[in-house]
Order: C-alpha cells, then structure tokens, then sequence
C-alpha cells in the first residue's frame, strides 16, 4: 500500500479534454521538467508540474498515466491512458494494443469512476470496467464483456482487446476439490466456510459452472486426501483452511504442478505460481485504515490497542507505516482503558502539575484538567464491549471531538447504536450488500459471530475459478463479499476494505 502520497486534487477525473487534430512532435519545457521529477521519484510534485501545460498533448496524457500509476491512483492512470490512447491512436495506430492493456490495467484496480466523461470512448471504457466487474465468475465475464462489445462495435477495446479478455474465450469452469475441517472440533468453522463457499456456487449465474467436492481433514491425512482429489479428477484444490495444515500442505505439494488457493496465510511464501493464498487478516484492515485516515488529511494519531492479540498485531501494522507522529494508549484490561487514554491525552499529567504547584502555594487551586490538543484522530484496535467503553473513556479525557477510526470488530454486537459516528472498516456484504444479500440473510450474518467466515468461503469458490487463468505478479483485482480482492507479489489475495459511519441508530452508512 503507498500510504504516504496522494495525487494532487483535480487529477483523475479533472484531466483537460483531448486536442483533436494534429498532436505536436514538439518538446514540452514543463513535460520534461515533469518527467525529470518523476525519474527521480517525486511523482506528485511531477503531476503537479503538469497540471500548468496549456496546451496538452498525447505524450503529457501518457505521462500522467504513468505517474498515476507510480501513485496507485488507478482512476487517474485509467483516464490519463485513455486520453493519450485517442490522441496518439490518430498518427500512432501501433501502440494502441499497448495503451489498451495500460489502460486495462489501470481500470481493473481503480475504485471510482468520473462523474464527466470526454467522448463515447472514454465512457465506453468505463462501462466495460463495471459490466466486468459486476460480474463475478469467468465465466460470467465472459457473457458481460462479450454482450459489451456487440454494444460498442468500433471501440477501441474491440479493436485491439486487452489480453486479460481476450483469455476470457478459451476459459473452462475447473472442477474444485476442497478441504476442511468437516468434523472433530473445528467443525463450526469449516461448515460456516463451506455454507458460504456453496453460496458463491449458488450465486454463480453461468451456465458451465464448476463442480465441487469436499474433503474432510479431520478424517483422513493431507497426502491421503490430495491423492483422493486428483483420482477424482480435480483441476483446482481449495484449501486447508487452519493455518498449520495449510502450511503442511505447502510443503507437502511444493514440487507439485497442480493450481490451487490456500485458505490461510503460510509462514512461507508458496514458491510455485500456481499456488495462491487467501484468508481473512486483520492486518487488511490495518492497512485499509492508515490509508483513511491518510486521505482524511489527519496526521497526529491516538492508536487505542485493546486486550486481544489480533489488537497489537493490528496496531503493529498501522504504527509500521505510519509516516507522522503518534501516541499509544495500550490497556491488557478493560479496568484500565480509562486510565490509558489519560496517559495518551496527557491529562494525568495535568493533573500532577496542579498538585506541585498546589504544594508550592501551600493552598488549594481551583484548577480544570486538561488535555492535549495536537491530536487529529483516534484509531482503535478494539472489541466491540472496549470500543463501547471508548467513548466515554475519551469524554471524560475531553477527547471527545476526536473523530474515531476502528475495524469491523468494532460493530461485531448488538448495541452498535454506543458508537455512533465511530468511522468503520467494513466488508461490502454488510456495507453495499447488493448481490450478497441473500448469503447474508440465508445465514443471519447480522447477528451471526463468524460472518467473515462465510464471506470467506463465498470469496473462495469465486477466486478459485479464477486460479487457471492467472499467475503470480499478474495483478488481478476481484470484488469480494470481503472487500475488494487483489493479488499481491507474493502469491497472497489481500482485501480492500469499504468504509462506514455508524448511525444513531447503529447501522452503517456507506462512507467513501
């Protein structure tokens, strides 16, 4: 994640309309300037410098396609190749196969779309985005980008598809052979993975759609069963899901040439590439909240770390990457929370300088505590009870202004309505539901105390249909019942969490 930079405003969707006609051969001072900057890593500076060019042509286009791509803000890469590709393809027809798989590139891992487009192509471009996206399987994108181009006939992306579709034609639905924890006692967890798993199936609108098989590792050993599932003709193993069988089973088929999806992070990254990993790490969140907070322009953090272990690795995480200053108020009992947040706000120590002055004197003092005021926001790493005893542990500090940050365990209760206001990362199926509406009532998810399991599972039967047609470093982006879902460097499906206010009332509210 590039926490510590962020494209100036107005690039993206604020991109200066194409110059039709004849585009200039001639040398832009402030392009050169600009690509210099870049070179030498100051990208943002480097669109800065752009954004003073009167007169764009498509070579200042593609540069700042490149740029936004240095920045990870793919909306702005995704215009800025588009732009380029409709000037340039006019007196450069060569190099349009190579914008359309930039420009694929970029559209894949962008989030939003403009709210002004420049011509039919450039809208074109976008719709495609969201016709493929909206659609989950394959198989499914291969109905969605096939019904697009009957609509759109001279677009570009007709005329010179990007190979990520192109590959979308010869694709076949694998039959899956996966392994859980069916029996023994981590049965509840294994169930609540394939429930959701048979979902996704379920939820799978293609016509040829994978067959599945499961197998039980509590019954029977690892080799055993992976022998069992090749017999059976399996073309994809999905699975183990506890952590030391998974890091079993990557031992156990390293030298083996049979694609997969690991439902957990190993301690070692797979050396094969055609073994991927997925799971549901709160160091997501983490991450998905250091980026928040970023773009909300906060810089001074109080981090709220609570009693439980996925607390500290969270806030291990976020304090790693942070890039400005921070303080801490880590509590190993909820008696103590208050007694935490005083020491961060500093007002214990308010309260000792009144005490010394106080003997000095040798009176009194009517005196007032006071808390520090260089704070900008508090992140919390918290349960759902600590988080309900945040709130007042703030107030009574006199940091209740403080806007609040917290992960999904936050809202995992019932009496969500004690945190209202409190800034939520949140899976989509509880944010944007949509098409997960029906996983989420089929299993009363809303009051269920494992739902990322069962998005877990609905994720899984989804990326694993995936796994034949891409590798690692391929850099494909899925949407997810868990988040936004894409594929690191090192072989590991990581998420990309939505955002949400919590209401009065204690829902959430999507916020972007």
């Amino acid at each position: 994640m590039n926490g510590c930079q962020s494209a100036p405003a107005g690039t993206g969707t604020g991109l200066p309309p194409v110059q039709t006609g004849e585009t200039s051969s001639e040398p832009s001072p402030l392009r050169e300037q600009a690509r210099a900057l870049y070179e030498e890593g100051l990208a943002a500076e480097a669109l800065e410098m752009l954004s003073a060019i009167d007169n764009w042509q498509g070579e200042d286009y593609l540069l700042v396609g490149e740029i936004c791509v240095a920045l990870e803000d793919y909306a702005c890469s995704a215009d800025g190749y588009i732009q380029a590709s409709l000037t340039l393809a006019t007196t450069r027809g060569e190099q349009q196969a190579d914008l359309n798989e930039r420009i694929w590139y970029s559209l894949d891992r962008a989030r939003r779309a403009p709210q002004l487009f420049t011509d039919a192509n450039h809208r074109g471009w976008w719709l495609l985005q969201q016709a493929v996206r909206r659609a989950g399987s394959p198989a499914e994108q291969q109905e969605a980008w096939s019904e697009w181009a009957d609509r759109h006939p001279g677009h570009p992306a007709v005329l010179a598809p990007p190979s990520a579709l192109t590959r979308l034609a010869s694709y076949e639905s694998p039959d899956l052979a996966v392994f859980l924890p069916l029996s023994g006692p981590m049965r509840t967890v294994g169930h609540a993975v394939r429930d959701g798993l048979l979902a996704g199936y379920l939820a799978d609108l293609a016509t040829d759609k994978s067959s599945i098989r499961f197998y039980d590792t509590h019954e029977q050993a690892l080799g055993q069963l992976y022998e069992r599932a090749l017999a059976d003709g399996a073309e994809v193993t999905v699975g183990p899901l506890l952590k030391q069988n998974a890091d079993q089973f990557l031992a156990l088929t390293r030298h083996e040439n049979h694609p997969g999806l690991l439902l957990n992070y190993t301690d070692e990254h797979p050396e094969r590439e055609d073994l991927f990993r997925f799971g549901i790490a709160i160091e997501d969140e983490a991450d998905a909240l250091a980026l928040k907070t970023l773009e909300d322009g906060h810089q001074r953090i109080l981090v709220v770390t609570g009693t439980n272990r996925w607390s500290r690795r969270a806030a291990d995480r976020y304090l790693a990457q942070w890039p400005y200053p921070t303080s801490e108020a880590a509590f190993t009992d909820i008696k103590n929370l208050t007694q935490a947040i005083g020491g961060a706000m500093q007002t214990e120590a308010s309260e000792g300088r009144k005490n010394q002055v106080a003997r000095i004197l040798g009176e009194p003092l009517e005196f007032i505590p006071r808390a520090r005021r260089d704070l900008d926001a508090v992140v919390a790493f918290t349960s759902h009870v600590e988080s309900r005893a945040l709130r007042p542990a703030l107030q009574f500090h006199f940091a209740e202004s403080l806007p609040v940050y917290a992960t999904s365990q936050s809202a995992r209760g019932t009496r969500t309505n004690e945190l209202a206001d409190f800034g939520i990362s949140e899976m989509p199926i509880f944010v944007n539901p949509g098409e997960y509406t029906q996983l989420r009532n089929a299993f009363e998810l809303d009051t269920n105390s494992n739902p990322e399991l069962y998005a877990l599972g609905f994720d899984a039967y989804r990326l694993a249909n995936w796994v034949p047609l891409i590798r690692t470093g391929s850099q494909s982006t899925i949407a997810g019942a868990s988040g936004y879902l894409w594929l690191d460097q090192d072989g590991s499906f990581r998420r990309e969490l939505m955002f949400a206010k919590v209401s009065p009332e204690g829902t959430l509210v999507a916020n972007p």
